[in-house]
């Protein structure tokens, strides 16, 4: 009976993939599309982990969690690593290794139907009602004190909210966000500047400690020839005219 409990705890954690293949490095990330891809798309992500894994001979696999759980599973090596974080995760998960290369810089945006409306900070926040995603913690840090909010399951409900009036700001990733509001068949102003924004690494469990040099290399050259970029604009670009400015 300790067994089997033991397998059926173990399970809840495994990977979206049914079978695993020694050659391809299993990630999970909380990013979603287009980051991901889904829906008969390629994700910016996904592609570049493919090319990135590519150069060291191996291959990729990645698959939206979520957040906590994808750090999990990475810390506890049932997934090879975590695609796509901020820095210094390594200090609270020991045992994920850091490649030292970012790669993309993640934006975090205030998001509004009205155009009238203008945030530029966080205290341009106390005067709106405000909606965010619960466990989203760098939102909750900052609205600790916000008296006018919405917090919600996920980014669907947050921005049904939005369209329906009932909040007048909703916070979220600039990104992720347009797959959202293409499906809703509506119109948002994503706030400029940003609120925040965090340069993004890839980590790998320590048990793939051998190869981290050549896959930060492999990082660097996409990097510096250009391919980050291409890849950037040709996966993320076409979204922007749902999120207009």
């Amino acid at each position: 009976m300790k067994r089997f409990l033991a397998i059926f705890l173990l399970s809840a954690f495994l990977p979206i993939s049914e079978s695993k293949s020694d050659d391809i490095l299993y990630f999970g990330t909380a990013a979603d599309a287009p980051y991901v891809a889904r829906d008969g798309y390629e994700g910016f992500l996904t592609t570049l982990l493919t090319e990135t894994f590519k150069n060291v001979g191996l291959r990729s696999d990645v698959h939206t969690l979520p957040g906590e759980r994808a750090l999990i599973n990475a810390n506890a090596g049932i997934e090879d690593g975590d695609a796509m974080r901020i820095g210094g995760l390594e200090s609270q998960y020991p045992n994920l290794l850091r490649i030292p290369t970012s790669f993309h810089t993640m934006e975090f945006v205030a998001f509004s139907r009205d155009s009238d409306i203008t945030v530029t900070s966080w205290d341009d926040l106390s005067q709106y009602q405000v909606g965010f995603i619960r466990g989203w913690k760098l939102y909750e840090k900052q609205l600790a004190e916000h008296s006018n909010l919405s917090i919600v399951n996920n980014a669907e409900q947050l921005f049904l909210l939005l369209f329906r009036g009932d909040i007048e700001v909703a916070l979220f990733e600039k990104w992720q966000a347009a797959p959202i509001v293409s499906r809703m068949g509506e119109e948002v102003h994503a706030q400029s500047p940003s609120l925040a924004a965090f340069p993004m690494y890839m980590y790998l469990h320590k048990k793939h400690a051998n190869i981290a040099p050549a896959v930060d290399r492999s990082l660097t050259t996409l990097k510096e020839n250009g391919r980050i970029t291409a890849l950037r604009k040709t996966m993320l670009g076409p979204w922007e005219k749902f999120i207009s400015q």
